[in-house]
C-alpha cells in the first residue's frame, strides 16, 4: 500500500515536471497566475478579519463609528483587490492553457505527418480526431483550473492556521 502512495506521489512530481516542460515559455505566466490567486484569497481572509473587528466593535460599546468606516473601507478595498487579482489570475491562466494546447496541437500534427501511411491504415482517424480534440483539452482544464485552485487550496487554510495561532 505504500509503495503505491510512493509511486503515486513520484508520478504526480512527473506529471509536474512534464507539464513545466510543455509550459515551456508559459511558466512565468503561469507563475504569475498562480501569485495572484494565491494574493486574491488573502485578501478574501482580510474581508472574514476585518468583519471580526467591526463586530468586535460593535459588541463592546461605546461604538466609534470613525473606526468602523475605517474598517468598511479597508473591507471594501480588500473587496475591489481580490476582484481584481481574481480575474487577472483567470485571465492570465487561460491565456497560459489556450498557449499550451495550440503548441500541442501544432507538436502533435508536425509529428502526424511525419508517420508512413501504414500508421494510418493501422489507426482509426476518430481515435487521432479525439486525441487531438479532447485529451488535449483535459490539459486545458487543469492548467486553468487547477493549479491556480490548488495553491490557494494549500496556502489559505495554512495561512488560517498560523493566523489562529497568533
Amino acid at each position: 500500500m505504500e509503495e503505491n502512495n510512493v509511486k503515486s506521489n513520484e508520478s504526480g512530481l512527473n506529471g509536474l515536471k512534464r507539464l513545466l516542460e510543455i509550459a515551456g515559455t508559459k511558466k512565468l505566466l503561469l507563475f504569475a497566475s498562480t501569485i495572484y490567486s494565491v494574493i486574491s484569497e488573502l485578501l478574501a481572509l482580510v474581508i472574514f478579519f476585518v468583519i471580526y473587528l467591526v463586530l468586535v466593535k460593535l459588541i463592546n460599546p461605546p461604538i466609534e463609528w470613525s473606526y468602523i468606516w475605517n474598517l468598511i473601507e479597508i473591507a471594501v478595498i480588500a473587496l475591489v483587490g481580490r476582484l481584481i487579482l481574481k480575474y487577472a489570475s483567470s485571465t492570465l491562466s487561460h491565456i497560459v492553457a489556450f498557449n499550451i494546447l495550440y503548441e500541442l496541437r501544432v507538436k502533435i500534427t508536425e509529428h502526424l505527418g511525419t508517420l508512413n501511411m501504414g500508421y494510418f491504415n493501422k489507426h482509426n482517424i476518430g481515435s487521432l480526431k479525439k486525441i487531438l480534440n479532447e485529451d488535449v483539452e483535459k490539459i486545458e482544464l487543469f492548467i486553468a483550473h487547477h493549479i491556480p485552485d490548488i495553491a490557494t487550496g494549500v496556502v489559505s487554510p495554512l495561512i488560517t492556521v498560523i493566523f489562529l495561532f497568533f
